[in-house]
């Protein structure tokens, strides 16, 4: 099996990884630039280059994404220090300058994501990259992300919806997604006033809510149905928060009449200036800012 993840890639972006299903053993697929892939008839079809990060469409260049089809052979597991040996990409897709993504294995097929027709649609070609076909016709919103089932239907998502598409006989219907009448017992609905919000923080378990509302701190307990202001001093503004490990949160604050992180205790509401450790935490917020932007 083969995945996909920016785990201990070395790089920026994502790496191709192998998987032996029974020993459970992972290792890298030696393609340096692969970040998606599939399986298909002693072959492996992968795409060069990572996702485009700022979203421009329409984009053309050395950086768009483009599938290639090497000998399955790459994925021998070479014994250490062994020299690995030279084979050769065949790129499929090199006809079309834009963006080519997430191929599918599927039906002698493959199928993938383009937008060569100005939105991303579902395409397919054969294993030489011949036989080009489009199988939707998205002229308004793009298909963002697909997925193979085991009955060979490909699934594609599109703004809030999902769609299954049949590629034997090329129908499209929308998937309708009910939970079973018994799956929520109970369903509690929390009103808090949100508009003039910030930052708002939810705890992995979700059982915890950090919101700063006009440079306030709140801490919500969803299960408890209360809320409590940690800092709501006329004279402090809280900026940024981040939740941590246990019961801790850490709020970028004035409230000393500079700019310091604060740690808050969520149970008892204790602060404390931050050791001197934790000003990497500010680094942090920064460059994730910084990438988001």
């Amino acid at each position: 099996m083969l995945y996909s993840t920016t785990i201990k890639s070395k790089k920026r972006g994502p790496l191709l990884f192998i998987v032996d299903i029974a020993t459970r053993r992972a290792r890298p697929v030696p393609l340096a630039e692969a970040s998606e892939g599939c399986l298909f008839n002693g072959s492996v079809i992968f795409v060069k280059n990572e996702k485009l990060i700022d979203n421009n469409r329409l984009y053309r260049g050395g950086y768009a994404q483009s599938i290639f089809r090497i000998s399955a052979d790459i994925l021998a597991d070479i014994a250490p220090g062994a020299v690995t040996p030279r084979i050769q990409a065949v790129p499929l897709t090199s006809s079309y300058s834009g963006i080519s993504r997430q191929p599918l294995c599927a039906l002698n097929r493959i199928y993938f994501l383009s937008d060569r027709s100005g939105r991303f649609n579902l395409w397919s070609i054969d294993l030489n990259g011949a036989n080009l076909k489009q199988h939707t016709f998205e002229s308004v919103y793009d298909i963002g992300s697909i997925s193979l089932l085991g009955d060979g239907s490909i699934l594609y998502q599109q703004l809030g919806d999902v769609y299954s598409f049949d590629p034997t006989s090329g129908k499209t219907e929308k998937v309708e997604i009910r939970l079973p009448p018994h799956a929520v017992s109970t369903v509690d609905l929390m009103t808090f006033n949100t508009n003039d919000a910030t930052e708002l923080q939810l705890s992995n378990d979700a059982k915890r809510a950090v919101i700063v509302l006009r440079g306030n701190l709140w801490s919500v307990d969803v299960a408890a149905k209360t809320a409590s202001c940690l800092e709501c001093s006329p004279a402090a503004r809280v900026k940024s928060v981040r939740l941590a490990a246990g019961d801790n949160l850490f709020a970028l604050s004035d409230m000393s009449g500079e700019d310091r992180i604060y740690r808050f205790d969520l149970r008892s509401g204790d602060r404390r200036k931050s050791t001197m450790i934790l000003w990497s935490h500010l680094k942090i917020f920064r460059c994730r800012r910084m990438v988001r932007s």
